[in-house]
């Protein structure tokens, strides 16, 4: 750093001090101290009197602002062009897109994960339940299974399909419900959860519809494993057997999602009202 000799005199009093040509820069002819390239001279006293010293003391302090590179930036950045002020909004800008994508693809990681394992959780719990249902209604149908034996039947590939479905869903509704809600006005909040569920029922549907068809099948006894299930379905009804049931699918499980999570989002709102 280049640096040079200053004179900085005030009432009088001479004393010699180092600076960096930003401090002169960032100061200037105006400021405060009037600071000119001389020679090395001193206060008649020498040096000794209580004034001099005070004034050696503020000077120190004031010249020590400008000791470090932060000091130097910040005074950059004051004196700044105009014309910079477009590139540092625009910087500013991205930068605050760049947290908003990074938030929402956490809300779509958690969500994603806490779905997954909530889904696994209850399917492996209830899944006896299930498979009992199914056979009470196959027998009503005319089938004859077991109704006790194997209940968990299908499980491990039923979980395989469990598991996607569920974070599919709630790695949707979430983000879509989180986006419907800074748009609408507070009290058309339930719109937002009402849409959000719907919303992540289709998508999820996608997957839940060969899963439950899989599961069904098996359940009956019909076939021994989830693969071969999926084989010879495909091979003898194409792709369109495993979505068998879809459209009434979707009837049955769209406002029940929705109405599910729109209920379940408004009492959380109304009981943090209460608490307040």
């Amino acid at each position: 750093m280049a640096v040079s000799m200053l004179q900085l005199s005030r009432s009088g009093a001479h004393v010699d001090v180092e600076t960096s040509r930003s401090a002169r820069h960032c100061v200037g002819d105006g400021g405060f101290w009037n600071l000119r390239k001389r020679d090395c001279s001193l206060h008649q006293c020498g040096g000794n009197c209580g004034a001099e010293r005070q004034h050696q003391r503020s000077v120190d302090s004031f010249l020590s602002r400008f000791s470090n590179a932060d000091s130097r930036k910040r005074c950059e950045k004051l004196k700044r062009s105009p014309a910079d002020r477009p590139l540092l909004k625009f910087t500013v800008s991205s930068v605050q897109e760049t947290q908003k994508a990074a938030s929402l693809l956490h809300d779509i990681y958690v969500g994603a994960v806490a779905g997954a394992t909530a889904g696994v959780v209850v399917e492996a719990a209830l899944y006896p339940i299930d498979t009992i249902k199914t056979r009470l209604q196959a027998a009503h149908l005319g089938g004859n299974p077991s109704l006790f034996k194997g209940l968990y039947s299908g499980l491990a590939g039923n979980l395989a399909g469990v598991l996607p479905a569920s974070a599919v869903f709630v790695g949707v509704y979430e983000p879509v419900k989180r986006k419907l809600l800074s748009v609408l006005p507070d009290q058309f909040s339930s719109i937002a959860h009402l849409t959000a569920g719907v919303c992540g029922g289709g998508i999820s549907s996608l997957i839940r519809v060969p899963t439950e068809v899989v599961k069904q099948r098996m359940q009956t006894g019909q076939f021994v494993s989830p693969q071969s299930a999926v084989r010879q379905i495909v091979a003898k009804e194409g792709i369109r057997g495993l979505y068998a049931g879809f459209r009434s699918f979707l009837l049955r499980d769209l406002p029940f999602d929705a109405f599910q999570f729109c209920i379940y989002e408004q009492l959380k709102i109304s009981y943090a009202k209460r608490g307040q």
